[in-house]
C-alpha cells in the first residue's frame, strides 16, 4: 500500500510537470517577466529578514509559499529554512519563483515582550510581499494583518500595488499609526525609526497579558475584521487593549526588551499608547490600580487544572472539530468529544500527544477493519481538517521539522521517537536498544488496509502537496532515520496532534 502511495504521488507530479511545461509554451517570459500581465519570475534571489512577535527563537521554522501571479493562489511549491539567531534572523539563498508574489510564514516560539520570557506556545505570522520591491522581508503582526486585507482587495479587483497601498493606510489608521513610507515588512521592533517604535507598540498591545493561544485567536479575529472593510470594528477588543495599556507598567516592559541586547540603541516608548487609550477610553470598564501581573502571563506553564480553550487561531494548522475545551490534568488530557484520555509530552518547546489519535471520524479506520487494532495502535485517518481536539492542531511540516531537530535531527529521529517494545526485535534488531527517551512512543501502526503493519508508522501533517496529497512522516523499524514523504488524501495513516 505504501509503494502504491509513492507511485500515485509520483504520477501526479509528472502530470503536473507536463501541465507546467505546456503552460510555459503559451507565455513569453524573456528576462523573467510575462509582458502582458506584469508578472515577474524571481531568479536566484537571496532574501533575508527577521521574524518578530517578539523575536522568534532560534530554530523556528520559516516557509516561503510560491504564489501564482494573477490569483495569488499557492502553486504548491514551498521553501523552508530556520531562524538562525534568537534575534529572529533568517535567510534564503537563490530562491526561484514563478512570480514576484510570495508569502513568508514564521512558526515557532517567541520572546514575549511583556513578560520577557519565552512563550509557552507557538504562534504563526505571515507576510505577503512583492519581491521586485525588496529582498528584505521582516515578518510581524502588521504584515500578518496586511496579508488578509491585501488578498481581500485583490479578490475584489484591485491591482496588487493599489491593494498594498490601501491596506497600509487602513491598518495604520486602525491602530493610530502614521503610515510608514515603505511596507510593513521593512519595520523592525528593534529599529530606531518612529515606525519601528509603533510596530513594537502594536505588537505589545495585541499581546497584552494573553497567552500564546489567546494571542493567536486575537490576531485571527483582528485580521478577519479589518480584511472585510478596512476598518477595525470590534470595539470590545479595543476596550480590552486600552484597559491593559492603562494598567500596565510600560517602563518595566521596555526594560525587558532592552535587557535582551538585540537593539543597537535602546528602544523607546511610542506615543501610540496614550493616543490609543484616549481614542478608546469610552470602552474601558475599569482601570485596576495594580500594575500588570506577569505571573499570570505567557511565560508560565499551564497548571494541572487549566482549560485550554479552542482558539481558531493562526497558530493552529487546522480548525478543531469541537468548540469544547480540553482539560489538561498533569501529563494527560481528556478529549471531551468522546472522553478519550491521552498522554502528552513536552519535547523542546513543543507539547505533543504521546499516543495516536483514536477519535472516530468520517474517513477513519482500524487496520484490517479490526477494532482491536484501533485499541492498540489508534485509528488511521484519511486527510481532513478538524481531526484534533480543541486546543490542539495537526502539525505542519515545519512543526515536524522542529520536533526532529529537538531530538537530534531527522537522521536519528526514528530511533529517538520509537516506542519501546513496539517492534519485533527478532525482525528489527535495531530496535533492541530503543529507550523512547523523549516519551513520544511512535508505533508501527501501518497504512490502511494492509500496509506496513508492525513495520512502520506514518503520521499526517496539515501541509498540502499539490491538490490531492499531504506531507507525512514515517518511523520504521529497520533504520534510525525518520522518513519524509507524501500521502494521498485517500491514504489512511496515524495522527498525532500538537498543542496550540
Amino acid at each position: 500500500m505504501k509503494n502504491s502511495k509513492y507511485f500515485l504521488s509520483a504520477l501526479w507530479l509528472c502530470v503536473f510537470a507536463l501541465f507546467l511545461a505546456s503552460c510555459s509554451d503559451d507565455s513569453k517570459t524573456a528576462g523573467g517577466s510575462t509582458e502582458d500581465s506584469g508578472i515577474v519570475a524571481i531568479k536566484d534571489r537571496d532574501v533575508a529578514g527577521v521574524a518578530q512577535k517578539g523575536p522568534f527563537v532560534k530554530g523556528s521554522a520559516v516557509t516561503v509559499y510560491e504564489l501564482e501571479g494573477k490569483s495569488l493562489n499557492p502553486t504548491g511549491r514551498i521553501f523552508t529554512t530556520k531562524v538562525s539567531s534568537d534575534k529572529g534572523e533568517y535567510a534564503f539563498q537563490k530562491l526561484n519563483l514563478v512570480s514576484q508574489y510570495a508569502v513568508f510564514e514564521a512558526l515557532g516560539y517567541y520572546r514575549n515582550e511583556v513578560t520577557g520570557e519565552i512563550s509557552s506556545g507557538t504562534v504563526t505570522l505571515s507576510a505577503l510581499v512583492d519581491l521586485t520591491e525588496t529582498d528584505s522581508v521582516n515578518i510581524n503582526v502588521l504584515t500578518h494583518i496586511d496579508n488578509d486585507r491585501v488578498r481581500e482587495l485583490v479578490q475584489d479587483g484591485s491591482g496588487f500595488a493599489d491593494a498594498r497601498k490601501k491596506s497600509k493606510t487602513e491598518i495604520s489608521s486602525a491602530f493610530g499609526m502614521t503610515p510608514p513610507t515603505a511596507g510593513f515588512e521593512n519595520l523592525d521592533v528593534f529599529g530606531n525609526d518612529a515606525g519601528d517604535a509603533e510596530l513594537l507598540a502594536v505588537s505589545m498591545m495585541l499581546q497584552s497579558d494573553l497567552k500564546s493561544g489567546e494571542l493567536g485567536s486575537r490576531l485571527a479575529d483582528v485580521s478577519e475584521d479589518i480584511a472585510q472593510d478596512g476598518e477595525w470594528n470590534d470595539e470590545s477588543v479595543k476596550g480590552e487593549i486600552a484597559n491593559w495599556v492603562a494598567s500596565a507598567n510600560l517602563d518595566s516592559i521596555y526594560a525587558n526588551v532592552n535587557s535582551w541586547g538585540f537593539a543597537e540603541q535602546p528602544v523607546e516608548k511610542s506615543d501610540l499608547y496614550s493616543g490609543f487609550v484616549e481614542e478608546n477610553k469610552q470602552y474601558i470598564s475599569e482601570r485596576p490600580s495594580e500594575i500588570l501581573d506577569s505571573s499570570a502571563s505567557d511565560g508560565e506553564e499551564s497548571s494541572s487544572s487549566e482549560k485550554v480553550e479552542s482558539s481558531g487561531s493562526s497558530s493552529s494548522a487546522d480548525s478543531p472539530a469541537s468548540s469544547s475545551s480540553v482539560v489538561v490534568t498533569g501529563e494527560t488530557f481528556v478529549d471531551e468529544r468522546d472522553g478519550n484520555v491521552y498522554r502528552y509530552v513536552k519535547i523542546g518547546y513543543q507539547v505533543w500527544m504521546a499516543e495516536n489519535l483514536r477519535y472516530v471520524s468520517t474517513g477513519s479506520h482500524c487496520f484490517n477493519d479490526d477494532e482491536s487494532e484501533c485499541e492498540k495502535f489508534g485509528r488511521l485517518y484519511e486527510y481532513s481538517e478538524g481531526l484534533c481536539p480543541a486546543g490542539w492542531h495537526m502539525p505542519t511540516q515545519a512543526e515536524w521539522t522542529v520536533l526532529f531537530d529537538a531530538v537530534g535531527g531527522v537522521d536519528v529521529a526514528g530511533k529517538a521517537l520509537r516506542a519501546v517494545g513496539a517492534w519485533n526485535v527478532e525482525n528489527y534488531p535495531l530496535t533492541a536498544d530503543d529507550t523512547d527517551a523523549y516519551g513520544f512512543s511512535a508505533l508501527p501502526s501501518g497504512v490502511y488496509i494492509f500496509g506496513d503493519h508492525e513495520n512502520a508508522g506514518f503520521y499526517l501533517s496539515s501541509t498540502l502537496v499539490g491538490g490531492d496529497a499531504v506531507y507525512d512522516v514515517g518511523i520504521v523499524g529497520n533504520g534510525d532515520s525518520a522518513y519524509e514523504s507524501n500521502a494521498l488524501f485517500t491514504t489512511a495513516i496515524s495522527a498525532r496532534c500538537v498543542m496550540d
